[in-house]
């Protein structure tokens, strides 16, 4: 079992993975072949767009937003399913650092690498490169995975022209309509609308593969390695189940259809404009009207999917920036501080800041009780459960607008 600890994780770094599928070893070998046999450790490169949930462009599914607290597909695993009530991240407690780890179902090799220039911005240009980020993936979002003669690319001697018109031959051959873009080349294009400069690197997005991105490391730094374990209980430290049942409710992605019937209900509409001019023989300018109208929709449909994103990303930095100064305090905490304090009810008690900084007094119990940073949990807590009522009634509002539309649509 593969599990990588996501502690240290932030917003738009690069999951890189190999899995024991056999379309993951025809990938590294491919890319072995087209570097003349240097190394491919991996097959498969993803963005994340919080620790806990990664853009990526699967060949089963297309280009989907995978939430790593209960994934409902393992692009990279001989076995594709896998039990969807059981949570794939895990809080652990050690000492007194609170640490964040996720499972991920067969895989035999992941790293997190992140991109320099996003992670020296200043908050100001991290939310101009979020709003750059979220724009390019409101273009893509559930297109179909392209044609497998499109990998050919990457093997960067096949001229433009031959690779284009054998991607052709392969969208007509796999019944594909309108594709996006494979993984690493989805990756290296999302980073580029932030950051064009990526683009000096790699010339171009499609002649990128996978394992490019972790050769690079003038510019792609390591954040963390996976590592192999029985179970999640070898994880060192005690279990926090009550931590991750909190930031689950705030931070998975909440869907009222799968994807993957999304996915089949943008392929299907796609379709549509061609099928009712076929079927109706409508004049031209009749045609053109129904495309615009299908267009018109599917933005829609796109949007609605997007929105949400933003919330997301925003809830998990402030969540990120909060893990990461409660464990520096925690690492920083007197040895001499005594034993936990808890209250008399057997509940640990919160305590005031001029309580914490002094040697003398008690020690926190964890990062959740430490009150010599801020935000505190308690306050950071109250703040995204705040975020989640405003976000609920904004999904309500906007469903009551739509209800309101359909009605004065059939006066």
């Amino acid at each position: 079992m593969i599990i990588l600890e996501i502690t240290d994780v932030q917003e738009f770094d690069v999951l890189l993975t190999s899995g024991d599928a056999k379309f993951s070893g025809a990938i590294k070998k491919l890319q072995s072949v087209f570097r003349w046999g240097r190394s491919a450790p991996f097959s498969h490169a993803s963005l994340l767009l919080s620790p806990f949930s990664v853009i990526e462009s699967l060949d089963t599914s297309g280009i989907v937003i995978t939430d790593l607290f209960k994934p409902s597909t393992n692009p990279h695993g001989q076995e594709k399913k896998f039990d969807d009530d059981q949570t794939q991240i895990v809080a652990r407690i050690d000492g007194a650092r609170l640490r964040l780890f996720a499972i991920l179902n067969g895989v035999n090799r992941a790293e997190v690498r992140r991109y320099r220039p996003i992670s020296s911005c200043d908050p100001a240009k991290f939310a101009q490169s979020k709003n750059a980020i979220l724009a390019a993936i409101s273009a893509v979002y559930l297109a179909e995975y392209p044609a497998y003669a499109r990998l050919l690319a990457t093997a960067r001697v096949i001229p433009n022209e031959v690779v284009n018109a054998l991607e052709r031959i392969g969208m007509f051959i796999e019944n594909k309509t309108i594709t996006g873009p494979f993984c690493s080349e989805l990756v290296v294009n999302l980073l580029g609308c932030a950051h064009p400069m990526i683009m000096e690197t790699y010339q171009t997005a499609k002649k990128t593969a996978p394992s490019d991105l972790s050769h690079n490391k003038e510019i792609f730094e390591l954040v963390t390695i996976a590592k192999e374990y029985s179970s999640p209980e070898e994880l060192p430290g005690r279990n926090s189940k009550d931590f991750i049942d909190i930031i689950q409710k705030y931070l998975s992605i909440k869907s009222n259809a799968s994807q993957k019937f999304n996915s089949d209900l943008v392929k299907l509409t796609r379709k549509l404009p061609n099928a009712i001019g076929i079927i109706s023989n409508i004049r031209q300018s009749e045609f053109v009207a129904v495309t615009e109208l299908y267009q018109e929709i599917l933005d829609t449909m796109r949007q609605d999917w997007i929105k949400p994103l933003s919330d997301h990303i925003q809830t998990s930095r402030r969540l990120g920036i909060w893990l990461r100064s409660a464990n520096k305090c925690a690492a920083s905490c007197p040895a001499e501080r005594k034993a936990p304090a808890s209250s008399p009810g057997g509940k640990p008690r919160l305590q005031p800041a001029w309580e914490h900084r002094g040697p003398s007094e008690e020690r926190c119990i964890d990062v959740r009780y430490c009150s010599g940073i801020e935000p505190r949990w308690d306050r950071l807590s109250i703040f995204l459960e705040e975020q989640h009522e405003e976000r609920m009634q904004r999904d309500f509002k906007r469903a009551s607008q739509r209800v309101d539309s359909m009605r004065r649509d059939q006066i």
